[in-house]
């Protein structure tokens, strides 16, 4: 093993990315729960939906903090042998403060914090896949560059738009839950494809 501590780093991201995967499916959750209830709704089945969209957005909230946590470990672990990992770990502190702000906080200023996370996360995860890309080409692994810039374009494309709709959330509250839904949707997809990257990387590093 040529690079142990990146294989060691993006064996945590790998796991951190799991996380976050199982945080946005609480959320998606969560926002479909939000678009039974109402804030002009009383009724006790209303108050059922807003307590289950109250518990799972904590519950979402608190494991994507741990994710933030492993992932901040993973690139601090990573940068030993690939230096340009290190420009991800100021994203992730800004990621991790919106990510307490969404626990405690919905309304204009919670989906302001989304569309900052959003960016954020983006930014993580472009220098992440940079630094794979470049270990893989100090590694001569032509295949898994090719995949990085195909994961750098998906990523970018998805992030980008949910960054939108957040901004479009934000103005309109009338449509924020379901523009809500398919952000986070958007959001999930753009996890799954990084989570795969991820795993080519560790089979990569491992060898």
């Amino acid at each position: 093993m040529k690079y142990p501590n990146a294989y060691a780093g993006t064996n945590k991201l790998y796991k951190s990315e799991l996380l976050n995967i199982i945080s946005t499916v609480l959320m998606l959750a969560a926002l479909v729960f939000a678009l039974f209830t109402g804030e002009d709704s009383p009724s006790d089945d209303m108050s059922v939906f807003f307590l289950a969209f109250t518990v799972l957005s904590i519950i979402s909230g608190v494991i994507g903090i741990i994710a933030f946590i492993l992932q901040f470990v993973g690139i601090n672990q990573a940068r030993k042998d690939e230096p340009l990992f290190k420009n991800a770990i100021y994203f992730i502190v800004i990621c991790f403060i919106c990510t307490l702000a969404l626990t405690v906080s919905n309304g204009m200023f919670g989906r302001i914090c989304a569309g900052i996370d959003e960016v954020s996360t983006l930014l993580i995860n472009v220098y992440v896949i940079i630094g794979i890309y470049n270990l893989a080409d100090l590694l001569n692994h032509q295949a898994v560059q090719r995949r990085g810039k195909l994961t750098l374009l998906l990523m970018t494309i998805f992030f980008g738009i949910t960054f939108v709709l957040h901004l479009v959330r934000a103005f309109i509250p009338e449509i924020a839950d379901n523009l809500g839904v398919i952000g986070t949707l958007l959001e999930l997809a753009g996890y799954i494809i990084s989570l795969m990257y991820l795993g080519k990387a560790r089979k990569m590093l491992a060898a």
